[in-house]
């Protein structure tokens, strides 16, 4: 009970923790002082305090609670800063977690596209696009893990890979950095999309969330700082599995996170976003790999 209650009061600090240590690093490289690193949650307070203005074209009007809803529902079976997942289900929650990332996308793409605008229809064609490859590189990689450990659960693929030796570290080390490219995918960072931009011809994200506002802005705000944290969660369980850490998990777990968001900040200081041509060659590097990863588990454990 203690875990399951520890795991969820940093599901609901941490990813603010990560967007501001990113937000600290790039004005470190503009020299500049930059905002708190809970200012991100300030924003969010302040979101849901505002009245709420709608589209009268919109007919679904809790889109960003059902996108958050879709997102909370994932995180419940990943393993987090406990070391455990929050609903351990036991069979097949590693498919039950990507099918809740989609529900999230879906309802995301449909609140967009009911507003009526069309720069949200091109935002959501975007996402479209790009997002049904990333699916498919993160459903080869967790495949991937799953066949090399012969497991039914999140637990078991950890276990797996802390017990793989040499080979376990291989493929822990290839699926995180596939899990690395996903995670700047789903939070619509740089490289592949700028979170501060408000250029309408070279948004994903932004584009989709232009017409919500209030606590539904919030909510789908939220919900994207939150899938940053599940990937990063993922990345760390796995790297931590390696190392067969067990006593101050959770320090170990704070302490990658902290390395992760600075990883992020420095990307998005140090290089230019991708034309948008060149987005979905570097979406399908990332599922290249994982191809390449789960025909190699298949070949070498058969």
């Amino acid at each position: 009970m203690k875990s399951i209650i520890f795991n969820i009061v940093f599901l609901f600090v941490l990813p603010y923790l990560m967007y501001g240590i990113a937000k600290k690093v790039k004005a470190f490289f503009a020299r500049r002082k930059g905002p708190s690193i809970w200012q991100y949650g300030y924003d969010l307070a302040k979101l849901l305090r505002k009245e709420e203005v709608l589209s009268d074209f919109s007919c679904l009007r809790n889109g960003g609670v059902l996108t958050l809803s879709g997102v909370l529902a994932a995180a419940m079976f990943i393993p987090q800063i406990s070391g455990s997942s929050i609903l351990n289900l036991g069979y097949y929650d590693y498919i039950l977690f990507i099918y809740m990332l989609s529900f999230s996308r879906f309802f995301t793409i449909i609140t967009a596209m009911e507003s009526g605008c069309s720069f949200e229809g091109m935002g959501s064609s975007r996402e479209l696009i790009f997002s049904v490859t990333g699916e498919i590189a993160l459903m080869m990689t967790v495949a991937s893990l799953a066949f090399y450990g012969k497991a039914e659960n999140f637990n078991g693929i950890f276990n797996a890979i802390s017990n793989g030796g040499t080979e376990g570290l291989i493929i822990a080390i290839i699926a995180s950095f596939i899990l690395f490219v996903l995670m700047l995918l789903e939070g619509s960072r740089m490289p592949i999309d700028d979170p501060e931009t408000h250029l309408e011809l070279t948004m994903i994200h932004e584009a989709m969330v232009l017409d919500q506002s209030g606590p539904q802005l919030a909510f789908m705000s939220f919900s994207g700082m939150v899938k940053v944290y599940l990937f990063a969660s993922f990345i760390i369980s796995l790297i931590l599995a390696t190392c067969k850490t067990s006593s101050y998990y959770w320090l170990f777990f704070i302490l990658g996170i902290i390395i992760i968001s600075v990883i992020i900040g420095l990307i998005e200081s140090l290089q230019a976003r991708l034309r948008m041509v060149h987005v979905q060659q570097y979406i399908l590097f990332s599922a290249a790999i994982s191809l390449i990863l789960l025909l190699s588990v298949i070949i070498f454990k058969v």
